[in-house]
């Protein structure tokens, strides 16, 4: 697999995608591919992100996720992620909340910034 860093995190992400040292990339993910909440404890790409917004969308909550990189505070709110419903009533969270989150790295998948996702 390779690797982007993001702040201080390095992510592993999908084969196939290899970039020059030090250029820029986009990454991206479904976001029903995203793992919130305990399943994300000790996770390979283990992060944490405050819950910037929130939609509920009948059988399923999407979180508008920003993540917090240490020493540089929250990032913006660059992931949507798709909890079924009863999941996220399981978390007990709400806006503003911190969460432990996980991107698979067969999931995450890499591109050159100027490319974009798909």
């Amino acid at each position: 697999s390779g690797w982007a860093r993001v702040g201080d995190l390095e992510l592993r992400h999908q084969p196939g995608f290899e970039a020059s040292p030090g250029s820029a990339v986009t990454l991206a993910i479904r976001p029903e591919e995203i793992a919130v909440g305990p399943a994300a404890h000790g996770a390979v790409n283990s992060l944490t992100a405050r819950i910037a917004g929130l939609q509920f969308l009948g059988p399923f909550t999407r979180l508008a996720l920003a993540l917090v990189v240490t020493g540089g505070g929250d990032g913006q709110a660059a992931l949507e992620c798709d909890v079924a419903a009863t999941a996220f009533t399981e978390l007990g969270v709400g806006e503003g909340a911190l969460v432990p989150i996980a991107l698979d790295p067969e999931a995450l998948r890499a591109f050159r910034a100027a490319d974009g996702a798909p």
